[in-house]
Parts: C-alpha cells; structure tokens; sequence
C-alpha cells in the first residue's frame, strides 16, 4: 500500500497510542512522529486525522517531558521492527562485558553530565508538547468554527445529559473532532505546572463548552477539567484573601484579561495627593481600594470555584458512586472551601457557605464510612470535623454535641481512652 496510504497512517497512528499506553516512549514517539507527519503531507494540518495524530503526539511528548531519566527514541525502522532492537542490546550488552563496563564505574562527572541533559531534555520537550498543543488548537479552530461546536448538539427530549452528545462536524468519514477540546485540558495543565496559572485558567474556561457539548455533562474528562479549574480559583482566592493589600499587585495571577482578578493599578491610585490630602492620606484610600478589589476578586473565586464542584461532586456521584475516591475528594475539596469562605464573601455569604459546607461533609462522612467502616480513622476525623461544622452555627450546636460525644465513644474503644483524637472529641462534646 506504500508508507503514505490511509490505512498505513492509521496503523502507525494505533501503534505509537498502544506503546504510549504501555509507557513506552521510546517506541511511541517515532511511530506518532510518522504518523503526524504523514497525515500532514497527504490531507494538511487542519484535516480531523492530522489533528488527532497531533494530538496524540503531544500527549506523548508530555509525558516524556515528565520523565526523571534520558528518553532515547528508536528509530521508525526498529519500531516496525522490534527484533532488532533486541539484536542490538544484545550486542551493547556483549561489548559492556569484554570492556568490564559497569556501574560502579561511572564517574560523578558524568552523573553530573546526565542530571543537566535530563533538565534540558524536560525543558525541550515541554515546549514541544506546547507547541503541539497550540498547533491542535489552532488547527481546530480553523476545522472547527467558534459556536458550531453546539450548533447540533442540544439534547432531545428523555435523553441522558450523560451520554456523549454528537455534534455534527466530521469528515465524509465519520470521524469528528470535538474530542480535540481536550488539547485545551492538557495545555492547560502544561502550563499550570510552569506557574502561568492565569494562562491555565482561561484555557480551561475555554475548553468547558466544547467538552459539555460533545461528551456530556457527567463525562469523565468535562468532571476533570472542572475540579482543575476549580483547583486554580481556590489558589487565586486563598491568595487574594490572606496576602496583605500592598502585595496584591505584584500577584502573579493578576490579569487585565480576567474580571475576577485584582485590577490594576491606575494612573488615578498612583497619581500625587489632592488639594488638601495628605500623601499618606492618598496611600491609605489607594491601599483600600486595593483590599476591595482583592475582596471583590476572591469571591467572584470562590463563588465560580463552588459552582464547578458542586457539577463536579453530582456528576461523580451518578457516575462513580457516593463512596468512589474521587467523589469523596472533590466533596472533601467543597466543604473546606466552603468553610473557609464562611463570613469571609459578605453581603449574607456565611448564609450559603456554612450550610453548604455542612451538606458536603455529611455526605463525605456517608461516603467515607460505606467506603472504610465506621470505625475507620479516616471517617473518625470525618465526624469530627462534621461536628465542627455543627457547633459554628447557634440551630445545630445540640447536633455537634451529640456528634462529638458518639466520636468519642467510638474512639475510646477504638484508639483507646488517652488518644488525642479521643480526649479531643471529649473537650469538645
């Protein structure tokens, strides 16, 4: 059929997913490096193949970048092949025993010389993968026109908002492309862990709709892309909320393009005092309106944050189940969120957060003693924070004694009588 037909493509494409799923790199990144670059020169760049190669290849390539040892690939040649990959470690392992190479023998130079080209091979492939995934965006974007991603993807009527939703935009093929909205995620985690949270933030915005369009609103993928997100906006909040007023400003998630973010300075806040005003006067009133915006900024964080776990803990409950480790994490990430944020919003904030965070740690606790047992440490600690929550509010402090006199109980037959856990839950009740 010769290197560039379709079916040819498609094998090498499979090849390079399967040795990537197995982990190994070496094999997968010739054989996605092929087949992108085949699928590019027989039907370009913006073709749904093309852009699912390069997809793919990205994926690779991250995870390369992720590597803490040399990543060495093979030639395509021994990839189809792998005999004689085989062959050749067979002789490298001949020659090291006639020359008595060894491990022992390796010099401190030369660990040194392996620890610098492993930084620089993470740093190579980083914006490799970046570069990949920007390209899959672009390509999308072109193959993909902004709003057509929905345009036939509203449910009918008695269907499951679970269940992947089509969209109407494939090839003569059948093969579509909005799964590529996950380029988004992954960039989106690529950069995060290079610091550019706000970067990370938009691009996770950006990728909720197409994700909820094609694959549904309990999907795995839409349910991870919202507890990233979400993540970011705790980060943004805790940061707004306890850093002084004065070191606002230099906050690296500030942005001009992002409403919910401190806002910049402007030539009004750091222009010479008024008529009248006193320079410390005017770095009072410019120090004030920096902790409004601060304020303003967190809980329009927080409020977004909560929203996106709420979709997160209901969709993972009809999915996964009440006592599934993720479900359980991301109800444990809502109450603690939610019982921070309590009498912090303003404007009858405490009045939804507490109540809200209660709810959460109830159903952690019914999660967490179905998935460990009631006397499981683990949902000990979940009674006894639950039990806190009860004694911040005035109607449930009759509800937090009872909860911390059946912990202790529980904990003196469990842990004993002088535990700490045990002596803490009988202060308290």
């Amino acid at each position: 059929m010769g290197e560039a037909h379709p079916k040819t493509l498609s094998a090498c494409l499979a090849l390079g997913r399967a040795y990537h799923q197995n982990g190994n790199l070496e094999f997968a990144l010739p054989a996605l490096e092929s087949a992108y670059a085949g699928y590019v020169a027989t039907c370009g760049s913006d073709h749904p193949r093309a852009m699912a190669a390069q997809l793919a290849l990205a994926e690779a390539v991250d995870d390369g970048a992720l590597m803490e040892s040399p990543l060495t690939p093979v030639p395509l040649a021994t990839v189809l092949d792998p005999s004689r990959k085989a062959a050749e470690t067979a002789a490298s392992s001949e020659g090291d025993a006639k020359t008595g190479a060894s491990a022992a023998s390796v010099s401190v130079a030369a660990n040194e010389s392996s620890r610098w080209s492993v930084a620089t091979q993470q740093s190579t492939l980083t914006a490799r993968a970046k570069e990949l995934y920007q390209g899959v965006i672009a390509s999308r974007a072109q193959a993909l026109p902004r709003g057509s991603s929905s345009s036939s993807s509203s449910p009918k009527p008695g269907d499951s908002s679970s269940q992947p939703k089509s969209t109407g935009t494939s090839t003569s093929s059948g093969f579509g492309v909005d799964h590529l909205w996950r380029a988004d995620v992954a960039l989106a985690g690529l950069v995060a862990r290079g610091g550019e949270a706000e970067t990370a933030i938009e691009l996770y915005r950006r990728a909720l709709p197409g994700l909820d369009s094609s694959l549904g609103s309990n999907h795995a993928a839409l349910l991870v892309c919202q507890f990233n997100l979400a993540g970011l906006l705790q980060q943004q909040a805790y940061a707004q909320s306890i850093l002084p007023a004065t070191s606002l400003r230099a906050e690296p998630f500030a942005s001009k393009q992002n409403p919910n973010t401190v806002a910049p300075v402007s030539d009004e806040s750091s222009s010479p005092a008024k008529d009248g005003e006193t320079a410390a006067e005017a770095d009072s009133s410019a120090a004030d309106s920096g902790a409004a915006a601060a304020e303003t900024a967190a809980a329009a964080a927080v409020i977004e944050a909560q929203t996106l776990l709420e979709a997160v803990c209901n969709g993972r409950t009809a999915t996964l189940g009440p006592a599934h480790s993720d479900t359980l994490r991301a109800l444990a990430s809502l109450a603690r969120l939610s019982s921070d944020a309590t009498g912090k919003l303003g404007g009858g904030g405490a009045a939804y957060n507490l109540p809200l965070a209660v709810v959460c740690a109830e159903r952690y606790l019914r999660g967490r003693a179905a998935r460990d047992g009631p006397r499981h440490p683990r949902t000990l600690g979940a009674m006894l924070k639950l039990a806190s929550l009860y004694s911040r509010d005035s109607s449930t402090r009759l509800r937090a004694v009872r909860t911390f006199k059946g912990a202790a109980a529980v904990l003196a037959e469990s842990v004993g009588v002088g535990h700490p856990l045990h002596l803490q839950a009988q202060v308290r009740a």
